[in-house]
Parts: structure tokens; C-alpha cells; sequence
């Protein structure tokens, strides 16, 4: 049952990333404690969040409550998986997602807290990027968004047959904007990378980065939408929570 003491929990997604881990620790400490943040780790093996624990043991008593999650296995790629166990052990109604690139300040969350956010929508967010110091897109980052919980399920959450593979975001919110009214919110927050690139490679089995902006994929874009539900359980994978 979702904690009614809390409205919003902030989902983020952490894969070998410690400089902007350490830039959310900094904004998270300042947020209001209502809010939940759950942080999992996407099987990382050169810098596990392990490494940056004490830190988050160390928050002030008034920052947020924090749920650490580890994927002890390296997948290729199981953002769509750590974003169905987010939603599974959240306590709020709300859902706010992230990827690790990704960064809400704490003005931001003071005003979302405030929203009266509709039940039957997906809100997407502006995006300030870092890159070129421009504002993204009128549906800013696809993949970050605020839904309620109840919605997220009732679409089916995100398809885990996509482990190992990018595609699953597009697969999903395809099948939410079916059910639920696509609309812009009024908040920006930032953006610091341009995005992963990758190319076909054969001799890999999963996705493999070579660094914070290349992947090698073992089949293009074609092959990999046909996996979409071949897998139709949730939570495929082994996970520990740290935190």
C-alpha cells in the first residue's frame, strides 16, 4: 500500500557512474522528507554504488528516506527491469524516473510536492542540457517521467524481455499513451550527456560499453522489437538491497 505520509518517489537508475552519483547525493540531501528516493544499481562491476554507501548512511535526519538496490550481475542492459523493481517497492503513489545522467534539483521537488498531479496521465518534463546550454525538446527527455503508480501498472510496466538490449522505453511508453493522456509539466530539470551510441557487433552477447558514451549491441533496432513479449514475468533477475 503506498505510504500516504509521502507523495513522490524518486527512481533512479545507476550503472558505473560515480561522478553524477555524487552530484545527486548532494541535491538528495536537500530534498523533503516527503519523499522516498530508491537508487538501483544495474549490475555495475568497475564502481559498484558499494563504493559510495558511507555517504548515503551519513544524510542528515531530515533528508528523504533511501532505498538502495544492487543487481549483483552484469545483464548488458536491465534499466527496464531496475524500473519495474522501483515501482514494486515504492511506498508512494507517485513515480518520478531517472537515469543516472539526469539531475532534479531541490526547488523542483519542493513544487512537485505541491502539484496536484492527475491519476489518468504521463507527465513529461523541459530539459536543460549541458552540451550545448539549450533547452530540449518540447517533450524533453523521453525516458524520465512522473506517472502514478497504479497507471504504471496497469500498462504492464516495462518489458523484460528487453534485458540486454536498448529499446524498452520506447516499447513502453508506446503502450501507456494508449491508455493515458501524454501531457507537459511545467518543471525543468538538467540534462548532462548527450546519450549513449552504439553499433551492431556480432561477437558480443549483450550490450557492452566500451565507455560513458559508446555500446557494442549484439542485433540492430529490427531484431530486437521482435523480442517484445517473449517474456512476460517481472523482476527477472537477481537483486539485493543494500540500503
Amino acid at each position: 500500500m503506498p505510504n500516504l505520509d509521502k507523495r513522490i518517489t524518486i527512481g533512479i537508475t545507476y550503472f558505473n557512474d560515480g561522478d553524477y552519483l555524487q552530484d545527486w547525493i548532494k541535491q538528495i540531501e536537500l530534498f523533503p522528507n516527503l519523499t522516498e528516493v530508491i537508487i538501483v544499481d544495474d549490475g555495475s562491476q568497475d564502481e559498484p554504488i558499494t563504493f559510495h554507501l558511507d555517504e548515503f548512511k551519513k544524510m542528515p535526519k531530515w533528508a528523504p528516506d533511501i532505498k538502495i538496490y544492487r543487481v549483483p550481475d552484469d545483464l548488458g542492459f536491465n534499466s527496464h527491469g531496475c524500473r519495474n523493481l522501483i515501482a514494486k517497492v515504492a511506498e508512494t503513489p507517485l513515480l518520478q524516473f531517472f537515469d543516472i545522467d539526469m539531475l532534479m534539483y531541490p526547488p523542483t521537488i519542493g513544487r512537485m510536492l505541491r502539484t496536484q498531479w492527475r491519476e489518468d496521465a504521463i507527465y513529461h518534463h523541459s530539459f536543460f542540457n549541458s552540451w550545448n546550454q539549450k533547452m530540449w525538446g518540447a517533450w524533453g527527455h523521453m525516458n524520465s517521467f512522473l506517472i502514478h503508480k497504479d497507471l504504471y501498472w496497469k500498462a504492464g510496466g516495462y518489458d523484460e524481455s528487453f534485458t540486454g538490449h536498448h529499446w524498452g522505453d520506447r516499447e513502453f511508453l508506446d503502450r501507456i499513451y494508449k491508455i493515458a493522456e501524454k501531457r507537459m509539466s511545467s518543471e525543468v530539470m538538467y540534462l548532462r550527456r548527450k546519450g549513449k551510441h552504439g553499433h551492431v557487433d556480432p561477437n558480443v552477447s549483450k550490450t557492452v560499453y566500451y565507455s560513458k558514451t559508446q555500446f557494442a549491441a549484439p542485433i540492430g533496432p529490427d531484431e530486437i522489437k521482435k523480442l517484445v513479449g517473449t517474456n512476460n514475468n517481472k523482476i527477472c533477475f537477481n537483486y539485493e538491497r543494500i540500503l
